[in-house]
């Protein structure tokens, strides 16, 4: 291959590479934020496996009275 075949080959995987990259980081951006938000619409942290409605446990609330 010609030197100018090479760096059209180099550019091409430069550009399927900045495609593939901005695609995911795109994709994480919408799941991480899709999970925020019905996160935020639960109220309570999550938990692991089940959330703390399932397991019948009320949230601690933080107040000053004894």
């Amino acid at each position: 291959m010609s030197e100018d075949e090479l760096k059209l080959t180099r550019r091409r995987f430069l550009q399927h590479s900045a495609m593939a990259t901005a695609t995911s980081a795109g994709a994480c951006g919408i799941v991480l934020k899709t999970d925020a938000l019905a996160r935020a619409d639960d109220g309570l942290p999550n938990t692991g496996t089940m959330s703390s409605r399932e397991e019948g446990l009320v949230p601690y609330l933080y107040r000053d009275e004894p």
